[in-house]
């Protein structure tokens, strides 16, 4: 992957919320300002930051990843992004490069959704731009396939799982529902418009007993009506309102419908046909698309937490919950098998009550889904919130929950072995911890083995079975190919089939679910006030060399980053208040400093600690000193980091000794107001060599190493550390007052000398900071000039910048580097020594504090939220595919018998859904009815219900015609499988394929019968010349030896 640039992000910014993705080859991207970051999941790592948005990302989307590609058309890792300007961007992922950029307005993007369903082009993209308009885009080229506006103002939509053709949308009062979606042209109407009535006021927002006792209380016939009416049609209507209050009369003359401002998020269970999910703050809204009306209604528990977000899983009937106090919730479909002597704990979730004697069968058939797992919450503060969360879609069990303040919490869902009592007594029929089971457990008398399926069985067998659930059914043994236990890698294998066999077994083997914390990925402190870079890579250091940054923030955190991964090194909670200032004394400590805000007195407790990194101890560098001070205003280093200079405000300077921490001198209090101070690079390294060469003893060790300490250096000996720990070094520096004047001192040991007087440069103004590397010196000032000095050849020049105060000079590292770096209020620029002195790289965002990271990882920015960095085995047989193999999402290829069992829930529920046709014994009829008005997918489901094998084949060889005539486009189909075909090598079978995909397929077997010719010839001359390739090969591969020595 190639990575352009990296920044380390922060706080995430309120129109973040949402905009976050798990792609599936295991990468995480959300939005972060303006910025998209890039996290591999499995080593929790920043991996890429793209960072051309210039507004805040508010969606985020992963293309996907199942669509034919070879050498010729090769996989690119795509990502689509959006921002509040209504702006898209199309990303190549891994070489960090924008593919298509395009917008449709200015305001900010609604949703935002790949097509999952187009074979022959991956690269669709539909997105909502407000107010109204929904825009399908190829994402490759940037081009508006269509536009289609409609009459409300929507707020996000959905594409149903299983037909990609049906589209919901929502907006503001009502939810749309369109059923022509197509990628030539855009839907023909503005969509079937529904309402819905108040979800909340049958319901109290409390525990699942609790929040269904005032149901109980007014009867079963109101509740009945709740539930019929949940979802109508257009009740401004008035033909449909009359007919409403007719058959369901109120005393208020009908009932209200609400708007869905209040609803959170709109979405198709992936696990079940027709069915669509309404999330609002304290419950769950399932709806039945085919009897327009709501089938569950999930309450939030009296003591939880409200819901924020779903995800609902495809493997298994589970849905993922968000809620606002950043715990995680596990809900898992639960079927009730009900029985004459129930009690009302059983009738948990049920929309009947015993008390009015209304069981009728559509009470008990009510859809609930269980609580079974909950993480443990988090802090929620006045300025900590729950930004959102993304799940893993190969697994979904992994989980991905982000706070505002820029962490990122990685949760995984495993289980425990529990054994439970299933009760089976007259008054409590269910199994309660059911379905909770490995996948392909028996639940039967006849045996234990865990491989044993039911068997298939006729129409007649099923619906005996279903109307005496106990008894067994026949099972067929799978053979077994090994005894190593079942691995539990996703939530498939975690939970069992919801819709299976549900007698009871006693003492049988169940599963608890558990949270456990996988990762965390922590982001800057809010804000970051301070950065500073470590000491730079050198020849003597570079074995032990680590790259950190050490961030400052205004609560008094100091975090240190390392820059080669991007990851969180260290964290020290070391200040109560504000960070300062920030210095590294080597390559495993640094100085910080920290006072509060100064009051009438000017006087503050000043805070400087010495930070040791490999035992994570910190130390008052000044003892007790500090309390009722003038504040430290500059903390300077030496070079060879033997002293500190420490400058106050109202109050002259101190010299300290960094290895003894000792103060060595106390400026008299005639001393000059120090505005800005620098350490000489370079004059220390003479006299460090001049002193070295007067101590024989000590030569043999190596400067730079020990005076510099290092990770992992060790002296050779310790008489040698001893040595040079008692050895000072004459070092240099250079100060300016308040009226500009610069003054030249000379440091060794605490004799402090006076060196020369520069008078101040009248076309300069009060010095600010000054920048100092090799024979060149610069100075900047509050009016925005820079003066350049040059040292050897004594001469200066002052360029004025017009950009106001100059805050701080940096100087790029790199022996020659004479590049700048230059902070302002209003941004930062970076200028050229070795030139005009023109700024190279402009920039105008706001930036706090600036800093140098290495020659080849470039200079350091940080804004409010973010620090950037810019650089360069076999057997045959049949098997029924029943509930214990096949998934409810796979429901089309199961068998009669369970695509009854789990459809008669739904008839059982609708009590109204079966044609005329049906009640008179002709559901063949019906199945042909059907399909002659071009309702395939009713009739196929109608066919799987109440059909025998044969005449259920026989409906569905009739929806294989259909597919294979002339009214659908089966030439695009062939000329994909001939292009995988090829991609195989299977050219035989290619070219039967592209004769029957037409024209297009005529044109794709010329293709690849001129690239085999070319493929020929090549490799025809490059027999003829293998001698003079292999001397040419041979030349070229000692040139690039040499060329990598060099």
């Amino acid at each position: 992957m190639k990575t352009l640039q990296m920044a380390l992000t922060g706080a995430l910014h309120h129109q973040n919320k949402g905009a976050s993705d798990w792609g599936w080859p295991g990468l995480l991207a959300y939005g972060c300002q303006n910025f998209v970051v890039v996290v591999d999941t499995r080593t929790v790592q920043v991996i890429q930051t793209l960072d051309r948005h210039k507004t805040n990302v508010v969606k985020v989307k992963w293309a996907r990843e199942n669509y034919h590609h070879d050498l010729n058309l090769p996989y690119t890792l795509r990502l689509a992004s959006a921002d509040s300007h209504g702006r898209i961007v199309v990303w190549d992922v891994s070489q960090g490069l924008i593919r298509a950029d395009f917008y449709d307005g200015t305001k900010p993007v609604q949703d935002l959704e790949w097509l999952s369903t187009q074979d022959a082009c991956p690269t669709l993209l539909a997105a909502i731009h407000p107010p109204s308009s929904v825009v399908l885009w190829n994402a490759d080229t940037g081009t508006k396939l269509w536009k289609k506006n409609f009459n409300e103002t929507l707020l996000s939509f959905a594409f149903d799982p299983f037909n990609p053709a049906n589209m919901t949308l929502l907006a503001n009062d009502c939810i749309l529902f369109v059923s022509d979606f197509m990628t030539s042209r855009p839907p023909s109407g503005t969509g079937r418009r529904f309402y819905i009535s108040n979800p909340s006021s049958p319901v109290h927002s409390g525990a699942a007993e609790g929040g269904r006792s005032s149901e109980r209380r007014t009867g079963g016939r109101s509740a009945l009506r709740r539930n019929f009416k949940l979802l109508v049609g257009d009740v401004k209507d008035s033909t449909n309102k009359e007919l409403l209050d007719s058959v369901f009369p109120t005393s208020k003359g009908g009932e209200d419908t609400v708007t869905l401002n209040e609803c959170l998020q709109l979405m198709y269970l992936r696990s079940c046909r027709n069915h669509l999910l309404l999330v609002y703050s304290k419950e769950l809204l399932i709806l039945d698309l085919e009897i327009k009306q709501t089938v569950g209604i999930v309450a939030i528990e009296r003591s939880g937490s409200p819901f924020l977000q779903v995800i609902a899983c495809r493997q298994r009937d589970a849905l993922l919950c968000l809620h606002e106090n950043g715990s995680v919730t596990v809900r898992v479909r639960r079927k009730v098998v009900m029985g004459p002597f129930s009690t009302p704990v059983d009738q948990i979730g049920n929309m009947a009550s015993q008390q009015t004697g209304d069981l009728s069968p559509l009470g008990e058939q009510d859809v609930t889904y269980e609580l079974r797992c909950q993480s443990e919450a988090l802090r929620i503060t006045k300025h900590i919130r729950i930004s959102g969360m993304a799940a893993c879609p190969v697994n979904e069990r992994s989980v991905a929950v982000f706070v505002n303040d820029g962490r990122i919490m990685f949760w995984n869902l495993t289980t425990i072995p529990a054994v439970v009592q299933a009760r089976d007594t007259p008054n409590h029929t269910q199994t309660h911890l059911s379905p909770l089971h490995s996948p392909g457990f028996s639940l039967s008398d006849s045996g234990s083995d865990p491989y044993k399926y039911p068997s298939s069985s006729s129409s007649s067998e099923a619906s005996t079975a279903a109307a005496s659930p106990a008894k067994t059914a026949k099972t067929c043994s799978v053979p077994r190919m090994c005894n190593v236990p079942h691995t539990k890698m996703a939530i498939c294998d975690m939970i069992g089939q919801t819709y299976g066999p549900t007698e009871p077994s006693v003492d049988r083997q169940g599963y608890v679910f558990r949270f456990t914390l996988q990762g965390l990925l922590s982001g800057l402190p809010l804000p970051p006030t301070i950065i500073k870079m470590c000491p730079p890579l050198t020849t003597k250091n570079w074995n032990v060399y680590r790259p950190l940054l050490a961030v400052g923030s205004s609560h008094g955190l100091v975090q240190v980053y390392n820059l080669s991964s991007g990851l969180l090194w260290r964290e020290f909670n070391i200040h109560t208040c504000q960070v300062r200032g920030l210095e590294w004394t080597s390559l495993t400590s640094f100085l910080s400093f920290a006072y509060p805000s100064p009051g009438q007195s000017g006087l503050v407790k000043n805070e400087l600690l010495l930070v040791n990194l490999q035992t994570g101890s910190s130390e008052l560098f000044r003892g007790d000193k500090g309390n009722d001070e003038s504040p430290i205003e500059i903390v300077r280093i030496s070079h060879l980091k033997q002293y500190a200079i420490i400058v106050f405000k109202d109050k002259p300077m101190e010299l300290w000794d960094i290895r003894s921490q000792t103060l060595l001198r106390e400026m008299p209090k005639n001393f000059p107001t120090i505005s800005a101070l620098e350490w000489s690079p370079s004059n220390n390294l003479k006299s460090l060599k001049k002193k070295l060469s007067q101590d024989p003893t000590s030569a043999a060790a190596s400067p730079t190493v020990e005076l510099l300490p290092t990770i992992g250096t060790e002296t050779k000996t310790q008489t040698d550390s001893k040595k040079l720990a008692n050895l000072t070094v004459r070092e240099h520096f250079v100060f300016t007052d308040s009226d500009g004047q610069l003054y030249h001192f000379m440091v060794e040991g605490n004799i402090v000398k006076d060196g020369s007087k520069i008078p101040p440069d009248g076309t300069m103004g009060a010095i600010t900071c000054i920048a100092w590397k090799g024979d060149t010196m610069v100075l900047g000032d509050v009016d925005g000039n820079i003066n350049i000095w040059d040292l050897k050849a004594k001469i200066s020049r002052a360029v004025p910048t017009h950009r106001g105060w100059i805050k701080k000079l940096k100087f790029a590292p790199g022996r020659g580097n004479q590049k700048i770096l230059v902070l302002y209020n209003d941004g930062a620029e970076v200028w050229d020594a070795k030139e005009d002195l023109l700024p190279s790289t402009p920039t105008s965002d706001m930036f706090l504090p600036v800093d140098s990271a290495s020659s080849s990882q470039g200079d350091l920015l940080a804004s409010e939220n973010t620090v950037g960095s810019s650089g360069d085995t076999t057997s045959s047989g049949y098997f029924p595919l029943d509930a214990l193999s096949l998934d409810t999402c796979y429901d089309i290829l199961c068998d009669q018998p369970f695509f009854q069992k789990y459809q008669l829930e739904r008839i059982n529920l609708h009590d109204k859904g079966v044609q005329l046709l049906c009640l008179i014994d002709k559901a063949f009829d019906a199945c042909r009815y059907l399909q002659d008005y071009g309702e395939w997918d009713q009739a196929a489901w109608l066919a799987k219900a109440s059909l025998n094998n044969v005449e259920c084949s026989e409906v569905m060889k009739r929806w294989v015609d259909h597919l294979c005539s002339s009214a659908v486009n089966y030439k695009a189909i062939f000329l994909e499988y001939a292009r995988y075909l090829h991609s195989l090598g299977n050219l035989t079978a290619m070219e039967h394929y592209c004769h029957k995909a037409g024209g297009k397929g005529q044109q794709l077997l010329r293709d690849v019968q001129m690239e085999n010719a070319q493929l020929q010839e090549k490799t025809a001359g490059e027999g003829s010349g293998d001698g003079g390739a292999d001397q040419e090969g041979d030349a070229d591969t000692s040139e690039g030896v040499e060329e990598g020595l060099l």
